[in-house]
């Protein structure tokens, strides 16, 4: 081969290589949580919160409403347009660094852009998104959610991310649904509606807020902090709550126990042509307060785990007839019924299922047992 020919070759080669776009962490923005809202005109917000370069990541300012504050360690740039792309070009127009959203750890949606997520069609789409980002839906708009402060970390993703774990808070209220739950499984069920947690910009921080509920690709509503624990319980088997309730029959006497594990069966049985919604719970706990009694035999301890028992069960009764109401299944009854009788009418579609989810009768059971007793006196 001639020299000719052989420079000729390896010029070429310098071409092909794969770095030509290549760009180092200092030429880098990293977003740690985006918040998307839906303005009035039907245009769209996209807010990034991200590392604010050269702040100290140990400390953050003090809050500041509306703004980020001086000092602290993450900023946050906004961006608007007629279409989520265009938002989020010109909110990364202003940055000297190229925004990589690799490391994304929450996506908070504005009650507005929840409204219907097949509108959302760019988060899908976005190859850039990690699908194991936390989701979560906002009360009233996402931008303030985005802006808020955290008492105890200087990043309140970070906050959040370890919230949404589980590990970090036992806020029944923090129930962890990721990117690819929302929109690659249940959105794709007719028969199983999504449910992400609430965040709200409290007055000392983000905080946790309840459950926003859909009914297939549309929001049908947000319940509160209570009914979120419920559906902990019901639906992801964490059994991380308290249950207070009066004795029968024993006038000023009320036991607390703070239930650690237990066990949900959920099916759905036919009587008479209709569905019947059925759930049954096994729950151990420990007795955290007792007052005007004292535990002193096994009949008196079992009569204290009936009255806990049906005060879950009268619970957990409320929040499905809560869910019927806003027409959301997020408990997934409809994808046992279609398991347990695939060629009924009544699973043959979203309608059909809904018709006779609202109408259906509600029966559940709850075994509660009492494994320690605290201190003696």
């Amino acid at each position: 081969m001639s020299r000719r020919r052989l420079a000729l070759l390896l010029l070429g080669l310098v071409g092909l290589t794969g770095c030509w776009d290549f760009r180092g962490l200092d030429q880098r923005a990293f977003a740690i949580m985006i918040g998307i809202d839906r303005l009035p005109d039907d245009r769209w917000r996209v807010s990034v919160q991200m590392h604010q370069v050269g702040a100290p990541a140990t400390q953050g300012g003090a809050f500041q409403e509306g703004r980020t504050p001086e000092g602290a360690a993450s900023r946050v740039m906004v961006g608007e347009g007629p279409t989520l792309q265009r938002a989020f070009e010109n909110a990364r127009a202003d940055l000297s660094r190229e925004l990589d959203l690799s490391f994304l750890d929450v996506l908070v949606i504005g009650e507005a852009a929840a409204r219907d997520l097949w509108d959302l069609d760019w988060i899908v789409r976005n190859l850039r998104i990690p699908v194991t980002s936390n989701v979560a839906v906002a009360r009233g708009e996402a931008e303030p959610v985005v802006r808020a402060q955290t008492p105890g970390f200087p990043l309140p993703a970070i906050y959040a991310t370890r919230g949404f774990s589980g590990a970090w808070t036992r806020s029944p209220a923090a129930v962890r649904t990721f990117l690819w739950t929302l929109f690659n499984r249940d959105l794709f069920s007719p028969l199983e509606d999504p449910y992400v947690p609430v965040l709200v910009p409290d007055e000392y921080g983000l905080n946790w807020h309840g459950v926003a509920v859909f009914q297939g690709p549309a929001l049908a509503g947000m319940v509160g902090e209570e009914s979120a624990a419920l559906i902990n319980i019901v639906r992801g088997n964490r059994f991380e709550y308290t249950i207070d309730a009066e004795v029968p029959g024993r006038p000023g006497v009320r036991a607390a126990i703070y239930i650690q594990r237990g066990r949900v069966r959920r099916r759905v049985v036919w009587e008479n042509g209709k569905p019947v919604l059925t759930v049954h719970i096994t729950a151990y706990g420990d007795l955290r307060e007792m007052t005007g009694l004292e535990l002193q035999d096994s009949a008196t301890q079992a009569e204290v785990e009936r009255a806990l028992a049906d005060q879950l069960a009268r619970q957990v009764t409320g929040l499905i007839q809560e869910l019927q109401a806003l027409g959301s299944d997020p408990v997934g009854f409809g994808e046992l019924a279609r398991r347990a009788a695939p060629y009924r009418s009544e699973v043959q579609g979203r309608d059909a299922w809904q018709a006779a989810y609202q109408g259906a009768r509600v029966m559940v059971t709850v075994t509660v047992h009492i494994i320690s007793t605290g201190y003696l006196r």
